[in-house]
């Protein structure tokens, strides 16, 4: 996993696992655990999805991430802190 804490967000550039690990709940223990963080401290996390993943978009919105935008080639997408008021 490779992500940064910018002032206003949490941003997730890379959550890889290699083939025999995926499907085993790793990734989302790993994200549960930044999910935490990311509402302790109230921010938002953003990441971005290639199009032809949609195994990780799915993935993504199990966890409460919404598409935010897209480019060409990726998904925006974001999901707020836990009782963070959205307008």
């Amino acid at each position: 996993m490779a992500l940064s804490h910018e002032p206003d967000c949490l941003h997730v550039y890379q959550l890889h696992l290699l083939p025999e690990y995926q499907g085993k709940g790793i990734g989302e223990l790993a994200m549960q655990a930044l999910l935490a963080d990311a509402d302790r401290l109230h921010v938002p996390i953003r990441l971005r999805v290639m199009k032809v993943n949609p195994r990780a978009r799915s993935f993504y919105e199990r966890l409460g991430f919404t598409l935010v935008g897209d480019t060409e080639t990726h998904d925006l997408m974001e999901r707020v802190p836990v009782g963070a008021v959205t307008m």
